[in-house]
């Protein structure tokens, strides 16, 4: 994979037009979804997660295409590590950004890490800070404390996930 995963996306965008066949034009924004688990996590199989990363999918662009932006590039990358979708994305004027609340609005977008690069290559700020799946506190803070263990972080993540998955059906 020529994009790592440890990478952020402005490294990308700074380092080439072009990450395993997704060219993109410097003056288009890029957009990035992550079905996100905590490094700890990702080594765990987690089902149905292919099925959470579609939805989320479908419901970025359905959000992408309610702001009338043009979808320019689209790549999916499929690893063990997880599921990631980036985009070029051409918008309107006065029509960018809010992306974002995709992570508080669908049912599972609390597990989704969603960014979006502007056209000089920077990390467009969220509006407020992620929450913490388990407990709502900023998310960083619980990260940077350890608050929650693996096992609390595993079962809300497949708690979450079958939740989902009984949803659908």
């Amino acid at each position: 994979r020529d994009v790592a995963p440890s990478r952020g996306l402005g490294d990308v965008y700074k380092d080439s037009t072009s990450a395993k066949g997704f060219i993109f034009p410097i003056s288009i924004r890029l957009s990035s979804m992550i079905l996100a688990f905590p490094v700890v996590v990702q080594e765990i199989s987690l089902s149905p997660n292919h099925a959470a990363f579609t939805s989320g999918k479908h419901a970025l662009l359905a959000k992408l295409e309610s702001t009338q932006a043009k979808i320019k590039n689209l790549l999916e990358i499929h690893e063990k590590t997880g599921d990631e979708l980036l985009l070029a994305v051409d918008y309107p004027a006065k029509k960018q950004g809010s992306e974002t609340d995709i992570e508080e609005t669908h049912p599972v977008g609390r597990l989704f890490d969603l960014d979006v690069i502007d056209i000089n290559g920077q990390k467009l700020s969220r509006p407020s800070f992620r929450k913490c799946i388990i407990c709502g506190c900023q998310a960083q803070e619980c990260a940077r404390t350890r608050k929650h263990s693996v096992n609390e972080m595993q079962s809300k993540i497949e708690e979450m996930l079958m939740e989902f998955d009984c949803q659908k059906v």
